[in-house]
């Protein structure tokens, strides 16, 4: 297979499945950004392939690798930032590292917030 030839089958292949495959990985992801990083690795593996020509369900193969690398994704140990995550009441938001940390041992609702957010995390 000549490399123009290759490339057609890449540009279509693009052309046809990018919208569906995201689509598929979005609502199996935290958010858009997770969707759109899975898509490029497909993406990638898919124009390593030496035997493009060869496969004869590209859309199959196609879901089978998204659903793969979704896998892969939740297997590997990730960790979360604790300065993303926010507490919101009727005062206003307060970021959750700053509630933990916070002083305040004359409140329940504090108190009983915090013993749930370290059971949680331990």
């Amino acid at each position: 297979m000549s490399q123009t030839e290759r490339d057609n089958i890449i540009g279509e292949t693009v052309k046809n499945y990018g919208g569906k495959l995201l689509s598929f990985i979005r609502p199996k992801v935290r958010n858009t950004e997770d969707a759109e990083d899975i898509l490029q690795e497909v993406w990638y593996q898919f124009s390593n392939l030496t035997n493009i020509g060869e496969i004869v369900n590209i859309g199959g193969w196609l879901y089978r690798v998204s659903n793969n690398k979704i896998i892969d994704k939740y297997r590997k140990k990730t960790t979360d930032n604790l300065e993303d995550f926010v507490y919101e009441d009727e005062d206003g938001s307060f970021a959750v590292k700053d509630i933990l940390l916070l002083d305040d041992s004359e409140n329940p609702e504090l108190l009983a917030f915090r013993e749930e957010v370290w059971k949680e995390l331990f």
